[in-house]
């Protein structure tokens, strides 16, 4: 079972203000920036947050109250310097930016002399202007909303409940569909997640915004793609080592090519590597666990299988729920990971997990329109939510489908033209996939166990990369050929072909319903505007009923459904079909754009949604009026 540990997610109280204090492990920074007369405004602001510390910076127009906690970093107070940094990964290994493609016009002095990967910054510009720098991935986002005369940014969503704003129904909508919010926007209507790599300018009237660096596959393509094998992997090799620096390692292991890739080149390193998998029922010869056992015994390599189909359902989101709220669906692995990092705190001196996370290319799928482009990163149907329409009913459902239609209109509207849609494909994958749901999850999942490394996304192997004709990017080909013959002696092991990692969640909720049901009676706003608690609850008998009743229509299409992927699932897993059709395979009938989410995942994210509100309605000051958020 999963137990959450720790402080509590919610408040410690403030008597002097007779308000709560917004908590958050990950929480390093509130920043305003404001006229000047709105100082004492600003200064009763900070206070309710109870920072250990509130400076004020004059500036060229207004001033800048920041507040700080331990785990920030302040440094000099001159102009030109960086104020603090954030750290979401934790590692604190420095590894310079080094981009090939950096835009360097326009961007501060502080800035070029001080960055490090993965890490975003507050500083001051030499024209006396408060500066912020994103890291290239969005591993270490900051947050930002306007209010009457100020400019706020925090590193932390709950940060923003102080406010009172509205939830965002646009993303409701895309946290049903997808788990995870789009467009840079957040739950909170007016509240915006700066995006990756880019370099803002802040005025106590305006936000000034621009990109640093870019990735743009097919902008540039390289002329000689064999001389991009050497440069590739001299990235990757070098990228591995500095960003693992001296820690103790600890490799999660897949059995696919990156995680493989990974643990040749530490062990070639003559680095000690302690590896683990995690695995839902019993592992298949061919399924992720069951094949990276056999390379850690290949290796010599320490190698743990972590269960995740005991976890505690409710447990499992409030551990999502205190790493990061309001960031994505629930982590089901959360507790392999928690078991993990408990192991190496135990055995190693500083420990890291080093994590496989890459961006050379998914794979292949018949890309004729946008729905394509979208489902090829994993985005889902608007006409998923119909499934919604028993329990808020149908017209507040056509209202989510509407704004979810809207919402993927502009999100391809943001994708550069381009003749190949592969390179679409790809700009979306790293833009949204990687950006706005593989990011939080590292951040607030794997980090909030233990600091962690994705040396893989070196923005000097992504120059690389970019560079690379999209075909020889799809299904990884170029990166699979350099690492087959930089290590032949990894890959004589077939490569996992099954994922095997989710539970059986109808079945965890329905062993499970009391714990799921006193959950629920525990609520108190459940989603507002959206679906009351009555619903939830209502919702979850009508899961149950569907996922139990054999003679339902549901469970017959469902049934249907299962059946066909599984057999396809079992072709793949024996390598029954030829790597073309399976490339189709994956892409048309194991992940179509088409396919809504199944209905114990729809109540499983309505829950995360119900309880992230109630914290955060937590962390709101009593008795005070609070500010409204302008529009974003």
């Amino acid at each position: 079972m999963l137990v959450c540990t720790g402080t509590s997610l919610l408040t410690s109280p403030n008597p002097a203000h007779g308000s709560l204090r917004p908590y958050s492990p990950s929480l390093t920074f509130v920043a305003l920036v404001h006229a000047t007369d709105f100082a004492p405004k600003a200064r009763e602001i900070a206070e309710l947050y109870q920072p250990s510390d509130i400076r004020t910076y004059e500036l060229q127009r207004g001033q800048l109250t920041l507040c700080t906690w331990d785990r920030a970093c302040p440094v000099a107070n001159e102009p030109e310097t960086v104020l603090l940094s954030v750290d979401k990964t934790r590692a604190a290994v420095d590894v310079p930016l080094g981009s090939d493609g950096l835009d360097r016009e326009g961007v501060p002095r502080c800035f070029l002399r001080s960055v490090k990967q993965y890490r975003s910054y507050v500083g001051i510009d030499e024209h006396k202007r408060v500066a912020i720098w994103t890291d290239h991935v969005g591993l270490s986002k900051i947050f930002h909303a306007s209010t009457g005369g100020c400019q706020v940014f925090s590193d932390d969503l709950s940060a923003f409940a102080l406010f009172n704003p509205a939830l965002d129904l646009s993303m409701v909508a895309s946290f049903f569909a997808n788990g995870s919010m789009l467009s840079g926007r957040t739950i909170y209507s007016g509240v915006r997640g700066i995006g990756p790599a880019r370099l803002v300018v802040v005025s106590p009237e305006a936000v000034w915004e621009k990109r640093y660096w870019r990735f743009e596959p097919g902008k540039d393509i390289a002329k000689d793609v064999g001389g991009s094998g050497p440069e590739l992997w001299h990235h990757v090799r070098e990228a591995v080592l500095c960003h693992v620096g001296e820690h103790e390692i600890m490799l999660p292991l897949s059995g696919g090519y990156d995680s493989t890739c990974l643990l040749g080149l530490l062990l070639h390193a003559g680095r000690t590597v302690n590896s683990f998998s995690f695995v839902s029922g019993n592992p298949q010869p061919s399924s992720d666990a069951a094949i990276a056992a056999r390379q850690a015994a290949a290796s010599n390599v320490r190698h743990a299988t972590y269960r995740i189909d005991d976890i505690d359902v409710v447990d499992m989101v409030k551990a999502n729920i205190l790493g990061g709220l309001l960031t994505r669906h629930p982590c089901y692995e959360i507790s392999a990971y928690s078991r993990a990092a408990e192991s190496a705190l135990n055995s190693l001196k500083d420990p890291v997990f080093c994590l496989g996370d890459e961006c050379f290319g998914t794979k292949s799928h018949r890309l004729a329109d946008h729905n394509d482009l979208l489902g090829s990163i994993h985005l889902r149907a608007p006409s998923g939510l119909t499934a919604l329409s028993g329990v808020i009913g149908p017209d507040a459902v056509s209202n989510l489908i509407d704004l979810l239609d809207t919402l993927y209109c502009e999100l391809i509207e943001q994708v550069p033209p381009s003749d190949d849609r592969n390179d679409a494909k790809d700009w979306l994958y790293f833009n949204v996939r990687i950006a706005e749901n593989l990011a939080p999850l590292r951040a607030h999942t794997v980090g909030n166990s233990l600091p962690f490394v994705c040396p893989l996304l070196d923005i000097r192997v992504l120059d690389v990369v970019q560079r690379l004709p999209s075909q020889q990017r799809i299904d990884k080909r170029f990166f699979k050929a350099v690492a087959r013959k930089q290590l032949p002696e990894m890959f004589r092991i077939p490569r996992s072909r099954l994922d095997q990692m989710e539970p059986e969640l109808w079945q965890l909720m329905d062993n499970q319903a009391a714990r799921i049901q006193e959950a629920l009676s525990d609520l108190k706003a459940g989603i507002p505007g959206v679906m009351s608690v009555s619903d939830l609850s209502a919702m979850f008998e009508t899961v149950r009923t569907l996922r139990t009743s054999p003679g339902s229509v549901s469970s017959a299409m469902g049934s249907v459904r299962t059946l066909r992927r599984d057999a396809a699932r079992f072709a793949i897993s024996r390598g029954l079909v030829p790597s073309r059709l399976e490339v189709w395979l994956r892409g048309r009938l194991l992940n179509r754009f088409s396919w809504a989410p199944p209905p114990e995942v729809l109540f499983l994210r309505s829950l995360h949604l119900a309880m992230s509100v109630d914290a955060l309605r937590a962390v709101q000051p009593r008795n005070q009026p609070g500010v409204m958020l302008e529009a974003p």
